[in-house]
């Protein structure tokens, strides 16, 4: 005798009341009968039909989810013998029809296009399960009320055995054209397990998969936010350069993909390549390292993943032009398709035995690593940026941001009518820096901030364009009003430390010869040759560099500087380190042939700035004078050098030709002089030491007001309070002002003017005659002062 069916256990899961008894007894009932029915038939196929197999594991765990479905307040186990073996269900006799997808079907009073099956669903599973997506034209449908939010559905459809009312709203979805974004993702389901049914066991002609491929990924578009669809058609589609026998259909997606094991679109591609000996292209190799279950993807590459791709494939080719080659590992590509549906699985490995399997290959993932790794690191700035302004990517500062090897690559508007903009400003000449900062940036404040300068500095950049004087390089930063100059920087790489000193300090000696070359009231051809010359004799300055330099040259003779703003740097030099510098100014101011009374007075104020007698400037220009025969005294006694006393200096000689003040120096001397111009620079270089570190980018949130002090000193902020209340102060005033809190007047004017400058990079007092006090400055200076009084 053949042993009984089994029989399922049912336990109430919340108590025992008298309505889960009811039910309990239903269900018993139930099974009794089908047990009863099963016993029958098998006692009559059982000479003819035989034994069949046990059900398998997943086959009882899919029979218990569907009953937990239809009653999830009941805890349903099936016990299984291990020698149970069930009797078939009897068959009926017709069969299984796939209906095209130019062809329709009537169902239930629906017309129903075409790609789906229609017929027995027993026709070709198992004993005791109907095929899912196969539907029943005999089964029942609601004639009037449908489950459109899918409530009465199973998490495993089947259209045998979903509800009336479930059916009929499937086949309305399925007549009325499959493309409703809200219907309930069931059903969809449903109408895909066909698809995949056909596309897989069928195995249809070229032209048909390709039509059922098509489907799906109009499917994918509408119900694709569906993780669970997303994720199965997905599946499916990746079998199609399997069941397409077409190479040109695998692209490389250059999407990031994320699941537990390499997609089988990237196996056969890259796998493909290798074994044809061809070594793996950009696109195929980020779409590799991409995909890998083992990459990890930095906030750059998230936030800006078009920036990304495009920089990892631009430096990929620059390092691998013709491609990486990789060695073909030794086991072969083998995949196997498991239905959404649950009904089948189906193995490729038939025809992927030819093609080797990357998944385990790694010094090829090493080198993209490497390369995403830099690109992520280069666009750090870009991101930061983008997670300030979300809607700012087509801005000119975020394209200034960018790497140059992508810029010129990526389209921005901004950028084009900037280019366009810069071309006629350097047509125009030098331009006012407000205007600048305004073009550039768009703010128009009435301050002139260094960092204000600085974004204009990188925005420019990016169209290959600097400006002199450049916050990052200047030694002084122009104010409200100032000109600045537009040149072109071309391909210019960050200075080392040796390169930013030795710049500043010929940008020091270019400020100083400014000076006096202006000193006259115009600056001689030959004065700023000698000043150009300066430039080229720089040796640790590239030649981008001395474009700046020849740029700051064109600024400095344009807007004459004034000795204040540098003096501070001097307090490092040593006497003999300033008495070159000095002799080195001289020579620069008589490149012309001769030296004006104006250009003296301004080399005793630089000698004085530089700490040394006014006197020494009248040693250095006897000894580079011309002396003439005519000038010579007469020798009275022969020189004796016993005796003591001290030589007397020659005279300097004079021009007569109206010029009979202006000191004719000799040229062989200044020549000289400027042939140890290189000495100079280095003596200045020295007084360069490490550049202040940059504050950080949590630093943005201080308060400015927090960070101003009054003054130098007690004195010197009280005198500022003084200042603070008139906008200008003549001469005499400011004298007298001073001395009424024990200061000279000239120190105390130095010193607070280098205190703001430190502090706000800016002059607080302005003038020489009548003294102005900076408006900008002073707001800032106000609001402190008032802090600490409270």
């Amino acid at each position: 005798m053949p042993r009984a069916a089994p029989v399922p256990s049912i336990t109430p899961s919340n108590g025992g009341s008298g309505i889960w008894w009811i039910v309990a007894g239903a269900v018993v009932v139930f099974y009794w009968m089908r047990r009863r029915k099963a016993r029958n038939q098998e006692q009559r196929l059982e000479a003819s039909s035989g034994r069949v197999a046990r059900p398998r594991d997943y086959d009882v765990s899919v029979r218990r989810e569907r009953v937990r479905s239809k009653h999830p307040s009941l805890v349903v186990e099936l016990v299984v013998d291990d020698d149970f073996s069930p009797t078939p269900r009897q068959r009926r006799t017709e069969n299984t029809e796939w209906i095209p997808a130019n062809s329709s079907k009537q169902l239930a009073g629906f017309e129903i296009g075409g790609m789906i099956y229609v017929g027995n669903p027993q026709c070709a599973t198992a004993y005791w399960r109907n095929e899912n997506c196969v539907i029943d034209p005999s089964a029942e449908v609601s004639r009037s009320q449908a489950d459109y939010t899918g409530g009465r559905m199973p998490y495993w459809p089947c259209y045998a055995e979903i509800d009336p009312m479930c059916r009929r709203a499937y086949l309305e979805w399925l007549a009325g054209g499959r493309s409703d974004p809200g219907t309930y993702i069931g059903y969809v389901f449903l109408y895909f397990y066909g698809l995949e049914r056909r596309l897989i066991v069928d195995a249809p002609g070229d032209e048909e998969t390709q039509a059922l491929f098509d489907e799906v990924e109009r499917l994918r578009e509408i119900y694709g936010a569906n993780g669970s669809f997303n994720r199965y058609s997905k599946a499916l589609l990746d079998c199609r350069p399997v069941l397409i026998k077409d190479p040109t259909i695998i692209e490389p997606s250059l999407e990031r993909e994320r699941s537990w094991e390499l997609p089988l679109p990237v196996k056969l591609g890259v796998g493909n390549l290798i074994a044809r000996g061809e070594p793996v292209s950009a696109g195929w190799m980020l779409s590799w390292w991409l995909a890998h279950p083992d990459t990890r993807l930095r906030t750059p590459a998230k936030r800006a993943p078009d920036e990304f791709r495009e920089l990892f494939l631009s430096r990929f080719r620059k390092r691998y032009p013709n491609g990486l080659q990789c060695r073909p590992p030794k086991a072969s590509l083998s995949h196997c398709y498991r239905a959404a549906s649950g009904t089948f699985e189906k193995e490729f490995d038939d025809k992927l035995r030819d093609i080797p399997d990357i998944s385990r290959l790694k010094q090829p993932l090493g080198i993209a690593d490497n390369i995403a790794a830099e690109c992520m690191d280069s666009l750090d700035a870009f991101s930061r940026y983008l997670g300030r302004n979300p809607n700012g990517r087509g801005s000119l500062e975020a394209a200034a941001l960018l790497p140059e090897e992508i810029r010129t690559n990526m389209a921005n508007p901004a950028l084009d009518a900037l280019k366009q903009w810069v071309e006629e400003a350097k047509n125009a000449g030098p331009l006012n820096v407000e205007d600048l900062v305004e073009h550039v940036t768009g703010d128009s404040s009435d301050r002139i901030s260094r960092g204000m300068l600085s974004k204009a500095s990188g925005i420019l950049a990016a169209v290959g364009t600097g400006f002199s004087p450049d916050p990052a390089y200047a030694l002084m930063n122009p104010k409200r009003g100032d000109r600045v100059v537009l040149f072109d920087v071309g391909q210019e790489d960050p200075p080392s430390e040796a390169e930013k000193k030795e710049f500043q300090a010929a940008l020091l000696m270019l400020i100083l010869g400014a000076i006096v070359a202006h000193a006259d009231g115009r600056v001689d051809p030959a004065e700023r040759q000698q000043l150009l010359g300066h430039i080229q004799s720089a040796r640790n300055l590239s030649e981008a560099h001395k474009a700046r330099l020849w740029a700051n040259l064109d600024w400095l003779l344009d807007s004459p500087p004034e000795l204040r703003t540098i003096k501070r740097h001097f307090a490092a030099l040593g006497n003999d380190e300033k008495t070159a510098v000095g002799r080195l100014l001289i020579a620069i101011a008589g490149a012309d042939g001769g030296i004006d009374p104006s250009e003296v007075a301004a080399i005793e104020k630089i000698f004085d700035g530089l700490g040394l007698p006014a006197e020494s400037v009248y040693s250095e220009l006897h000894s580079l004078a011309v002396v003439t025969p005519s000038d010579e005294p007469i020798t009275v006694h022969p020189e004796s050098r016993g005796r003591g006393g001290y030589a007397i200096p020659q005279p300097p000689a004079v021009r007569s030709e109206g010029e009979t003040n202006r000191i004719v120096l000799d040229q062989s001397r200044i020549a000289a002089i400027m042939a140890e111009t290189s000495k100079v620079s280095d003596t200045l270089a020295s007084i360069f030491g490490e550049p202040e570190e940059q504050a950080s980018e949590t630093s943005e949130d201080v308060n400015e007001a927090d960070e101003i002090f009054l003054g130098p000193d007690s004195k010197h902020d009280a005198l500022i309070r003084e200042l603070l209340t008139r906008s200008q102060w003549a001469a005499d005033e400011f004298s007298q002002l001073a001395k009424r809190f024990d200061l000279m007047p000239g120190g105390a004017l130095e010193a607070i003017n280098e205190w703001s400058f430190e502090v706000h990079e800016e002059l607080l007092i302005e003038g020489d005659e009548v003294l102005e006090i900076n408006p900008a400055i002073a707001a800032l200076i106000e609001p402190a002062e008032r802090g600490a009084e409270l």
